[in-house]
């Protein structure tokens, strides 16, 4: 069993996200936003962000292995599509595209973007980073709330 979860990390130091919220595309939900010198909480203590950042993810968060992996990678190269250059304007300097895979079993082999997304992506200029966590069915189905029939092939 496998799991995809993609997260779509903008930042920059003069990025103010907070302004443009409204004026996004909707294939993505904004998670967090923060502008610059920002006052926010991160593990119970109050910090001052230095930069701007943003955080966007799929509507449905997850992509399971029976889904249709390609259309859930798809929505976050429409979204640059439509914003990118609103963002720019907004003062976005850089993106991360952070792609996790969560799966049972002993190996992890797998395509992470097809070669028509990769080519698309690369006009972006973005960072691609890639974390696997191999993890029981059990707890997979805790983490995301997954019910036993998700597992049934």
């Amino acid at each position: 069993m496998y799991v995809y979860q993609i997260t779509l990390e903008l930042d920059g130091n003069s990025f103010y996200p907070r302004s443009l919220i409204n004026k996004l595309s909707n294939e993505l939900c904004v998670k967090s936003a923060c502008n610059p010198n920002e006052i926010y909480i991160f593990a119970g203590k109050e910090r001052k962000a230095d930069f701007g950042t943003m955080t966007l993810k799929h509507h449905h968060n997850i992509c399971l292995m029976n889904e249709d992996l390609t259309s859930y990678e798809e929505k976050y190269i429409i979204f640059l599509d439509n914003n990118y250059e609103l963002l720019i304007q907004a003062g976005m300097e850089n993106i991360d595209i952070r792609y996790e895979v969560f799966f049972t079993g002993d190996i992890c082999n797998m395509n992470i973007f097809n070669k028509s997304i990769l080519k698309k992506i690369a006009k972006y200029d973005v960072s691609l980073l890639l974390s696997t966590y191999c993890m029981t069915k059990h707890k997979m189905m805790d983490l995301f709330n997954l019910p036993e029939k998700q597992f049934e092939a």
